[in-house]
């Protein structure tokens, strides 16, 4: 399990990587397990682990299942037609679970529900097939399909933005609508009856666990929000100076977290113009055809005689101009190279004028492949051709590459990998491969070429065509790279002077490094001092040598650093610095008697370097700065900027779509579970002394795996309603509508103002009302079932209650812990659930419970939920919510004992675990200088005369800024931010701070920094 990592699971995925079979099921999980049904057949379980930066593992076996259930070609109507009304015997029912854990089954659904939602539209049969395959794709595949499709990376026909996330929220809706219907059937012949026999209570919350713990359904959409600047930015051109390379954003999704920023996309190494002193000028012969030139002030020049050039517009007036022609590049470290082309970015460029002098350009550069010489090796399974169209990525076998370097004919392989079509036009697509590697194998490669060459392969103009009505084939598939008309093949690479990095999360085992001072020193305690002190020592020669018998030169401007915890080491003043760990340090001598260090065993990986500052362009007059920080390649193709400064103008929303998690249980199901766990809990209060010790335990751990997925099921419905519950909500509305809202309700949390709304708007909202009534029905039976459960756990520990009990059980959600027996023994310790502990007075009497002696036993019953069931009590949109802990005092198999003005205080400590929607909430209009740090609400029906806040300062740090914190008792529905008593400053941030202040209401806390 890692720390803050993610776990998918992806049974069958083998067959997807290397034959024609695709993705049965797949799951993600944030704690290492995952749990799946599965119909009839054989599959392979295969896991990705990636960590919080970012960086995946390759696929890892973790063995084969066999799944036995219905075929996926069985309808669930006519199954239970069979029956005429009657319940379903167990086996059938088991069988129509397992078919909504079955893909080909939900498949099928889903895909009846698209079609007949494409079906209506007016537009190319070509574009309604792109559209049904995007609709197969999975979460992740689907939204960057989307994102491609609004950045004009991906041809979508002549819809427009609006036009095209209409559709395929539509289409989503329509199959999670279809998915949620047939689940409702099978939930309905689960709580047809109530219990007749232990048996009957196993094997239906079985049934109602395997319904309920499936993975949510999504829907995509704009972001609506209009004054949280978070989340993701679709970057149409950037360009990110650090203290080692430069790089130029071609394309690129930037998610801001904090004081993180993950960027992801097309990066390029770049020369930037940007001095006064920096000269570009183009003359143009004719329209496409002209000579260039360039002279910048760290020394990099070039100049392009009599060639061609390619105009494409990157956004508004921005362009890039793409030059071909006999071109001489002097590099910054004065090499000069003749075989390098170059594109001029982001700059304003008329084809009409004579001479030009653009500024602010950023230059890449490329190689002219040999047209219809190149090769992509393809292994072909079904489904392929519409990955690739949509810009997915695929497995890759092998790309050859053919161009002319140094005069000479070059062949390059670069071997496995993933491969992904971009820039998707009807008429042109480019090719981004990686994960691979190339193979120099029995090939002799130019120095210079192997130092322009990147870890990835990108080429440009290549004909679409090629991609379309790809034949099945066992064999693996040659498709030939064809320019497109007009457009010549380019192999994009990097400089020598400007070196692309490397991976950080790529980690080698070291055997020895060994390096030649520039300084003398006396000694090596001399040298130890000035080391371990955080002096840079410089470097003249030596190397590096792995356990992979790699090894690496280090130059004269090489240098070494140590921190206190870490090595960097950088082999050159151009190359991004190693971090190395895990080494012994040791001292060398020369034949001259020279000192210098050598270092044995470890590890090394990239380290992060400093960032000056990204400047990144969403659009016409609009922008996103990031100055200072870190910067670190963290995978293929992102970047993670930490602790920078940020700017922004002309950013009002985000400019990106979204997806939004739908549960498949409509408000129906939602119903009917709620029945089946009041049978379940009826059944266990008359007869839960006669079930055995095993029967017991798998009631108790499916019912908390069910309450568990209720709470994340109705919490998602609460903010993304099916559409069928909308409709029915509306309806409702509409035609009770003087008894809803001619009055004034008593629940504050039924306040609802709908007549200035849409009809979409007031469906929603009618929606997300009727949500809150059924989730407080929900966790009012929920804890009924709970402490019917606790008593008989505690009833079987306690010999009748005549001993005492302590017991604890755990989900990945729930937690209960459960005490009985003297109240000085239980109140002696801090009770503990998950990441909640609450601390009782000594005694009873300090309770100021006086009719209980304290040589009476007693119960602690002490709940807890990683997520917040009680979201329904909120008349707003909680900006963050965290998790809930219950807890009170009972008498042995009787009523609860009440607790009022008590002597004694009752202290309830949490360890703050605030989640969002977004990754961080940050605002930029009036509130662009406060970032929310996290938020908790209690609700109380009792005060004990004041409310005690204690809190303190756990980890993390606050630079330049101020902690507030505000407290609201919300009263009439209003925007949070304006409806607070108090605000206090955080004074002492290390100490503990304390406030008293009085409230009959729910109360809000929250945490901010300026």
């Amino acid at each position: 399990v890692l720390s803050g990592g993610r776990v998918e699971i992806f049974p069958d995925c083998s067959e997807r990587l290397n034959t024609s079979e695709m993705v049965s099921l797949i799951a993600t999980s944030m704690n290492g397990s995952a749990r799946f049904g599965i119909g009839a057949g054989w599959y392979e379980i295969l896991v990705k682990i990636s960590d919080k930066l970012g960086s995946t593992t390759d696929f890892i076996s973790a063995g084969f299942v066999h799944g036995y259930g219905l075929p996926s070609n069985t309808s669930i109507e006519n199954a239970l037609d069979g029956f005429n009304g009657a319940s379903p015997n167990r086996s059938t029912i088991e069988g129509l679970v397992g078919l909504l854990n079955d893909r080909k089954y939900l498949s099928q659904l889903a895909s009846a529900a698209r079609n007949k939602t494409l079906s209506k539209l007016d537009i190319p049969d070509a574009l309604r097939a792109k559209l049904d395959a995007l609709g197969n794709l999975n979460r992740t595949e689907a939204l960057s399909t989307v994102r491609l499709a609004l950045a004009g990376s991906l041809h979508m026909g002549d819809l427009t933005e609006e036009q095209l996330l209409k559709i395929v929220n539509d289409m989503l809706e329509s199959a999670n609508q279809a998915k949620a219907d047939a689940v409702n059937k099978v939930l309905d012949a689960l709580s047809q009856d109530g219990f007749s026999s232990a048996q009957d209570v196993i094997s239906t919350l079985q049934g109602v666990k395997d319904i309920v713990c499936v993975e949510n359904g999504f829907t995509i959409g704009s972001t609506s929000s209009s004054v949280d600047f978070s989340g993701d930015y679709i970057i149409r051109f950037g360009r990110t100076e650090s203290s080692s390379y430069n790089l130029a954003v071609i394309e690129a999704v930037i998610t801001i977290a904090g004081k993180e920023a993950f960027i992801r996309g097309d990066f390029r190494a770049a020369h930037l113009q940007g001095s006064t002193r920096d000269s570009f000028m183009v003359t143009s012969a004719s329209v496409g055809w002209g000579s260039a030139s360039a002279q910048l002030t760290d020394g990099f020049s070039f100049d392009t005689a009599n060639g061609r050039y390619e105009e494409s517009c990157i956004f508004g007036e921005k362009k890039v101009l793409k030059l071909a022609g006999q071109t001489m590049v002097t590099l910054s470290n004065m090499n000069m190279m003749n075989d390098l082309q170059i594109s001029a970015w982001n700059l304003t460029f008329d084809n009409l004028s004579l001479v030009q002098n653009p500024k602010d350009a950023t230059f890449t550069s490329w190689i002219p492949l040999d047209d219809s010489k190149s090769v992509v090796a393809l292994k072909f399974f079904e489904g392929m051709e519409d990955l690739l169209n949509l810009g997915q990525a695929i497995p890759l076998e092998r790309i050859t590459l053919q161009f002319q370097f140094s005069y000479q004919s070059v062949v390059l392989n670069y071997l496995r990998g993933q491969l992904r079509l971009t820039f998707i036009s009807p008429d042109t697509v480019s090719l981004f491969a990686y994960d691979g590697a190339f193979d120099y194998t029995g090939v002799k490669v130019d120095k210079f070429l192997r130092r322009i060459l990147q870890d990835n392969v990108r080429v440009e103009g290549i004909k679409a065509s090629i991609f379309s009505g790809l034949a099945q084939s066992s064999e693996t598939l040659q498709i030939l790279l064809l320019g497109a008309e007009g457009k010549l093949l380019q192999l994009i690479t990097g400089f020598e002077d400007v070196q692309f990095p490397p991976h950080s999360a790529s980690s080698f085992a070291l055997r020895e490094v060994q390096m030649s001072l520039e300084s003398q020193f006396p000694s090596w305690v001399t040298l130890q001092n000035y080391l371990y002190t955080g002096n840079m020592v410089n470097l003249t020669s030596g190397y590096v040598r792995c356990e992979n018998d790699t090894t690496m030169e280090i130059s004269t401007s090489g240098w070494l650093m140590y921190n206190g915890q870490k090595i960097e080491l950088a082999l050159s003043a151009t190359l991004v610095p190693l971090e190395i760990s895990g080494a012994s340090v040791g001292e060398l001598r020369d034949a001259n008697g020279a000192l210098g260090i050598k270092l044995l065993g470890g590890s090394m990986r990239i380290a992060s370097i400093a960032h000056r500052i990204s400047t990144l362009e969403m659009g016409v007059g609009q922008r996103i700065i990031l100055k200072g920080g870190t910067i670190v390649r963290n995978q293929t193709d992102g970047f993670i900027i930490s602790n920078f400064q940020l700017t922004s103008s002309g950013i009002a929303l985000p400019n990106i779509a979204e997806a939004k998690s739908q549960s498949f249980l409509a408000a129906d199901s939602q119903q009917k579970v709620n029945e089946i766990l009041k049978n379940a809990n009826n059944y266990l209060q008359q007869n839960a002394s006669d079930l055995t010790t095993g029967q017991l335990d798998d009631i108790v751990g499916s019912t908390m795996s069910i309450i568990g997925g209720m709470i994340e099921s109705n919490n998602v419905a609460l903010n993304n309603p099916l559409s069928g519950d909308r409709d029915a909500a509306l309806k409702y509305d509409i035609l009770n509508y003087d008894k809803l809202f001619l009055g004034i309700p008593f629940e504050r949390a039924t306040i609802t103002y709908v007549d200035h709304l849409t009809a979409d708007e007031w469906a929603f909202s009618a929606a997300q009302t009727r949500q809150k009534a059924l989730n407080q029905q929900f966790i009012n039976t929920a804890n009924a079932l709970l402490n019917t459960i606790a008593d008989e756990l505690v009833r079987r520990q306690s010999a009748n209650g005549l001993g005492s009990a302590s017991i604890y059980k755990d989900s990945d959600v729930i937690g209960m812990n459960i005490e009985y027996g003297y109240a000085s023994d239980i109140f002696a310790d801090p009770l503990e659930c998950k990441f909640w502990k609450i601390q009782f007075p000594p005694s009873l009497q300090l309770l100021n419970v006086q009719s209980i002696p304290d040589t009476q036993m007693i119960q602690s019953n002490f709940f807890c939920y990683n997520e917040n069931p009680y979201q329904y009590i909120y008349n707003y949109k909680p900006l963050i919510t965290s998790g809930v802990a219950m807890a009170f005092l009972k008498i042995y198999g009787g009523n609860v004992i009440p607790v009022q003005n008590t002597l004694w205080p009752i202290t309830l400590e949490a360890t703050l675990r605030g989640w969002s929607d977004w990754p961080t909430e940050v605002y930029c209009t009036e509130f662009q200088d406060y970032q929310v740090l996290d938020i908790h609400s209690f609700v109380t029906t009792a005060w004990n005369g004041s409310l005690f806040i204690d809190f303190k300062k756990g980890s993390g740090s606050v630079e330049g800024g101020e902690i507030w914190i505000f407290v609201a008792f919300q009263r009439l529905p209003g925007p949070l931010p304006e409806d607070h008593d108090w605000r206090f400053l955080v004074g002492n941030q290390k100490g503990k701070q304390a406030k008293h202040d009085y409230a009959k209401f729910l109360s809000t806390l929250l945490l901010v920094t300026l």
